[in-house]
């Protein structure tokens, strides 16, 4: 029995004014209906793959991802979308992994208008126009959103996609949404009241634990949850807009996210019921500035190389470097509240961060002194790609030579003749570069990558212990991506515990 999956996302064209939980919905009754209509039965709700966090690229949709790998395996016959730009509005880059993914492992995919099967060529043709459109498209609804969503906090409304702790939020009966105070909207208070009256964000984060107040989310108290809280000014009922917009860079090849401090953005009083008053927050904000975050030195100097680095394995968060007045050397440490991640000496770590990178060393030296052999292992999905490659080239060849015999039996138009001739040389064109790039893949990818990658670990190896610690820092953050550290058992007078963590290194090289 064929097996297919749905795929549901709200997209910029949606209209603002309904949640993610309602266009979902509305597109679900959409294709359950049509599915019954064509196949005779719905799809299982165990295959409806809903989407339900915003994103441009296929990176930043969960979903997505997770229905990509599964129709890698290979078991899905066919994916159901409202249309083809659910799949994808983005990058060429993620456009060419839909087709690939889609063309070899022969899944269909299945609107309420037309079936796609990317094998066939006029098919493939026409969703990539589809999903090129759509991502012109894209551009010109952001801009027109923008406008909307400027227009929208202006009139007083809230925008955000979730509800701040303490509200809920509230359609109005014309558009748009405000926020109404829920049961935690006491806790807002008693937040504000506790740090006023002298508990710092630490302290009351660990307060607010003891107590057993529930965060938003269900995650434990942090300090800048707590400090998120204060400073936030929708609880005096102002809304703002564009006060930290995204801003793209590209960097090492890849584009960088950052959301800078704008000063130019909008502020307006919202059409929500406060739950702070203006006194109480403007006095927690004068002893925030008195008590600036401990984390923001003044000498903005770095005395931890593996800074930003290290991350626990148990909550995800980064690791901290701690000092001590009666001890000469600092330990690493977790500052998640509750976490059993339990702290070394730091240059531990660091020694040990030196000892797995001399093991990678080697395998990447074994790696290039034994490349005939790896790279046997390594060659035959590049070998598979390229054959199908060349089996698509024949065909297409084979193809434009039965238009020229139709076209002269007048069995087909010149317009048709002509389109056909473009299509195919546009098609051999893409294939023969795409071969090329895999044929270079084949031959060198991976060894070129490890022999550049050699002298810069030797050089690391070699220098490392004769470096200041923001050299340190700066010649690690170079080559490592991340570090995983894990340690659950304590004593510090045991020299096996203090050696019991366990370090998994990530590499950029």
């Amino acid at each position: 029995m064929p097996k297919r999956i749905e795929y549901l996302r709200k997209s910029r064209t949606d209209s603002q004014f309904e949640s993610v939980e309602e266009v979902l919905e509305r597109h679900e009754k959409m294709l359950q209906d049509f599915c019954i209509r064509a196949f005779g039965e719905p799809i299982h709700q165990q295959n409806i793959y809903r989407e339900v966090v915003s994103g441009e690229t296929i990176s930043e949709r969960p979903m997505m991802l997770k229905l990509l790998e599964d129709i890698e395996k290979g078991d899905i016959d066919a994916v159901v979308v409202v249309e083809p730009q659910r799949l994808s509005r983005g990058s060429f880059g993620d456009i060419d992994r839909i087709v690939n993914t889609f063309k070899y492992t022969n899944t269909k995919i299945i609107t309420p208008t037309k079936t796609y099967d990317l094998n066939e060529k006029f098919d493939r043709k026409y969703f990539e126009q589809e999903l090129l459109r759509g991502n012109d498209y894209l551009e010109y609804v952001k801009e027109i959103l923008v406008r909307g969503r400027k227009r929208s906090v202006e009139d007083g409304l809230y925008i955000g996609s979730i509800s701040p702790y303490g509200y809920d939020k509230m359609k109005l009966p014309k558009k748009g949404y405000t926020l109404t105070p829920n049961e935690d909207a006491e806790n807002v208070k008693y937040i504000f009241d506790k740090f006023i009256n002298g508990l710092g964000t630490t302290n009351l984060a660990k307060h607010l634990i003891e107590m057993g107040i529930k965060s938003q989310t269900g995650k434990q108290w942090t300090p800048a949850m707590v400090r998120n809280i204060l400073t936030n000014k929708i609880y005096i009922g102002i809304v703002t807009y564009g006060r930290r917009e995204t801003k793209k860079t590209m960097k090492n090849s890849e584009i960088i996210k950052t959301r800078p401090i704008n000063d130019d953005y909008i502020e307006t009083k919202g059409l929500h019921m406060p739950i702070i008053d203006k006194e109480v927050f403007d006095k927690a904000q004068e002893l925030l500035k008195s008590s600036p975050s401990k984390n923001i030195r003044g000498d903005k100097t770095i005395k931890n190389p593996l800074a930003g680095l290290v991350k626990c394995k148990y909550c995800g968060n980064n690791m901290f470097r701690r000092p001590y007045d009666k001890r000469d050397m600092p330990t690493l440490i977790c500052k998640t509240i509750g976490c059993k991640c339990v702290s070394s000496d730091l240059n531990l770590v660091e020694n040990r961060v030196i000892e797995l990178l001399k093991v990678e060393l080697k395998d990447y030296k074994y790696y290039v002194s034994n490349y005939e052999t790896e790279y046997k292992s390594n060659s035959k999905e590049f070998e598979k790609k390229v054959k199908k490659i060349d089996a698509e080239l024949k065909s297409l060849k084979e193809d434009l030579q039965n238009a020229l015999i139709k076209y002269n039996k007048n069995k087909i138009s010149e317009a048709e003749y002509t389109f056909l001739r473009n299509y195919t040389l546009e098609e051999e064109s893409r294939l023969n570069r795409l071969k090329m790039a895999l044929n270079e893949k084949l031959k060198n990818e991976e060894l070129e990558h490890k022999r550049k990658a050699i002298p810069i670990l030797e050089k690391c190896i070699h220098e490392y212990y004769n470096l200041s610690v923001e050299d340190r820092h700066k010649l690690l953050t170079a080559i490592i991506d991340k570090i995983i550290y894990e340690k659950s058992k304590g004593g510090r007078w045991d020299e096996d515990a203090r050696s019991s963590f366990v370090l998994e290194l990530f590499l950029k090289i």
